[in-house]
């Protein structure tokens, strides 16, 4: 069944140039989030080009992890058939996109669990919501206010272009701003790794980054990230121009997503599962 419901907008972003056997000289270009790009889009593509009823034939997918916003733009000016989206839609994206009279769909594909990380190392055991932000906004900025561990707290974000900036602005500062300390980084993998080398950090990544024994998950208001109330869980969204021309393959590309395969493909690599619309 297709998920093409009249929504009125929507986004995208990575870095990887698939060349994959399916349609007669087809290509299908998708940029925006990271979150989506580095590791679930390119497994998507594979499966969906190997099960594509026109196998055999040339396919070019090219995904682009370069931000959410960066995906935005790039379906709005047509540069892209699919945006990846890890945030929603500002209200000067939604009027541009009217202004231009584009036909957009917003489609949740997946769910995402924000991770909070820090170093084996760090004795710290969980969190509350509210240290969560007095860590990431400056109000506390020595592991001794919180633990036995008299250390200066070294925090990890992502960039502002980021829609996982902006998610975990909204859903653990309750929309403060983040310290002017804060150290700023272009992807999960990123962050990942500062912290896995420094005891005293600390940082957030898609829970699918964060199965690593180099860092450490903690819990947030004493709920893990797969609990259903964790309460740093956010959708994860396809932006397409239905107005564009020939673009049966995003169409397509988007309802095997959607479907039973491709949740398979999406819950087997640590991701949370769409929501329906009645759920």
């Amino acid at each position: 069944m297709s998920h093409f419901t009249k929504l009125g907008l929507l986004s995208v972003t990575t870095g990887y140039l698939l060349l994959l056997p399916c349609l007669s000289a087809a290509k299908l270009i998708i940029k925006g989030s990271d979150t989506l790009g580095a590791k679930l889009v390119p497994q998507l593509a594979e499966v969906f080009s190997a099960s594509y009823p026109l196998a055999g034939e040339a396919l070019t997918i090219e995904i682009a992890a370069e931000g959410s916003a960066t995906g935005i733009a790039s379906v709005l000016d047509g540069t892209a058939d699919i945006g990846m989206l890890s945030r929603g839609l500002r209200p000067e994206e939604i009027e541009e996109a009217l202004s231009r009279g584009l036909d957009l769909a917003l489609i949740e594909v997946a769910r995402d669990a924000l991770v909070v990380v820090v170093h084996p190392g760090n004795p710290l055991k969980s969190l509350t919501l509210s240290e969560l932000a007095a860590v990431f906004t400056g109000d506390v900025v020595n592991w001794a206010a919180l633990s036995d561990f008299p250390e200066p707290i070294s925090a990890y974000s992502r960039n502002s272009s980021s829609g996982t900036y902006e998610a975990f602005q909204q859903l653990a500062l309750n929309a403060r701003n983040y310290s002017s300390q804060i150290q700023k980084m272009a992807s999960n993998e990123q962050i990942a790794h500062e912290v896995s080398g420094n005891p005293a950090g600390i940082g957030y990544v898609a829970l699918a980054y964060a199965q690593n024994p180099t860092i450490r998950m903690l819990p947030i208001n004493g709920s893990t990230a797969t609990a259903k109330d964790y309460p740093l869980a956010r959708p994860l969204f396809f932006l397409f121009n239905r107005d564009a021309e020939n673009n049966p393959l995003g169409e397509a590309f988007i309802d095997f997503t959607t479907s039973e395969a491709g949740q398979a493909v999406v819950t087997k690599l640590e991701f949370l599962p769409a929501q329906s619309d009645d759920s």
